[in-house]
């Protein structure tokens, strides 16, 4: 009997091990055209790591807002 323990609890731990490295977070979806998808990661990946301190909100709305209608023109045409 605790020797099935033992196993169940290796078992266990294996599964909830494997379950927490596999879950991927979702990413954060700030726009969506069509099928297209705006992220927060990329729109991070858009700003310069040395400008980011200085880059307002303002502007990152404005970023998102050209990508939007960049992607309205394109799907358009």
């Amino acid at each position: 009997m605790k020797k099935q323990q033992v196993i169940l609890g290796f078992i266990l731990i294996g599964v909830i091990w494997i379950s927490c490295h596999n879950s991927k977070e979702t990413p954060q979806i700030v726009a969506r055209v069509g099928n297209a998808v705006l992220t927060r990661e990329m729109v991070e990946r858009e700003i310069p790591k040395d400008l980011s301190t200085m880059i307002t909100q303002d502007k990152k709305r404005s970023f998102v807002r050209r990508w939007i209608d960049s992607e309205v023109l394109y799907q358009e045409a």
